[in-house]
């Protein structure tokens, strides 16, 4: 909010009879961050003032039509905690560029040379009069027995150089988005489109 900084909570829930917010800063009591809904949308929102709460586990406790609360996990989630350390489950963002500017720090972009080289190496008419052969890859399975601790940063420099020797012109990664199951690759249907998959890093290291 103008001149509030603190943290926005919203999901979709419009069959929902009562929803609240709930994560370790307040015990998971659904009793603590009642939601309030918008009646035209459906949507159910919370704003919690001056907390800082970048990297705590939330989720929404959700009471249907019919049964009891149910606890969900953010399906727009940004951010997710390592599946080894609390399952499947959303962490308010530390890593957007609304929490850089709330509690201050930057990410410095280091691409600018390579901007250059790529305008003046690869212009529209260039780029499009080139054979393009892709390499498809998930990078979990791919780190497996290369690298003793894979991370989006130590994978960068050895994929780049695996896929330029074998005369590959461009990568295609199978899902880098959040998935419960490591079996799945990445295409089990879940919440997490919208983060990166935590087990290689954070957005930063991304």
């Amino acid at each position: 909010r103008p001149g509030l900084w603190g943290t926005r909570f919203a999901v979709w829930a419009p069959h929902a009879r009562a929803v609240s917010v709930v994560g370790d800063f307040n015990f998971w009591d659904r009793r603590a961050h009642p939601m309030t809904r918008h009646q035209d949308f459906g949507i159910w929102e919370l704003f919690l003032p001056v907390w800082d709460l970048r990297g705590k586990k939330y989720g929404y406790s959700i009471l249907p039509q019919d049964g009891p609360h149910e606890v969900k996990t953010d399906p727009f989630g940004l951010e997710f905690v390592h599946p080894e350390g609390g399952g499947h489950d959303a962490k308010v963002p530390e890593c957007d560029e609304f929490s850089r500017r709330a509690w201050g720090g930057t990410y410095s972009w280091r691409d600018a040379d390579w901007l250059v080289h790529r305008a003046s190496a690869f212009g529209e008419e260039t780029w499009a009069s080139q054979a393009l052969s892709i390499y498809e890859v998930h990078l979990g399975s791919w780190a497996s027995g290369r690298l003793e601790k894979a991370s989006y940063r130590t994978l960068a420099e050895p994929l780049a150089k695996h896929i330029k020797e074998l005369g590959f012109a461009a990568v295609e990664f199978l899902p880098l988005s959040q998935y419960p199951s490591d079996e799945s690759w990445g295409y089990q249907c879940a919440s997490g489109l919208y983060a990166v998959d935590s087990r290689l890093g954070t957005p930063d290291d991304f």
